[in-house]
């Protein structure tokens, strides 16, 4: 929705001659919104870093939890681990 109406502002835009007084102001608050979405993903990449952080720390815990517990699979040739007991596999 946002996008349609981005081309329809363009489109109007280009074909009214008198809204290119006003093209300073947009100029002026393309770059203030740019500063804005700076400043923002400035402020949030810290929080978005430690959420990675700890997603992974997590990840790798239960990995490490888990990993006695998984089986080589005996009809793979590359030893893939699967979760399956051996007798549960198909022949």
């Amino acid at each position: 929705m946002i996008s349609a109406g981005t081309l329809i502002l363009a489109v109007v835009y280009a074909h009214v001659t008198p809204l290119r007084i006003l093209r300073p102001v947009f100029v002026w608050l393309g770059e203030g919104m740019s500063d804005t979405n700076e400043l923002i993903d400035w402020a949030i990449r810290p929080v978005v870093g430690l959420v990675r952080f700890l997603f992974r720390l997590i990840v790798a815990l239960v990995e490490f939890v888990i990993r006695p517990f998984w089986r080589r699979n005996p009809a793979s040739r590359s030893g893939e681990l699967t979760g399956r007991a051996p007798e549960e596999y198909d022949e």
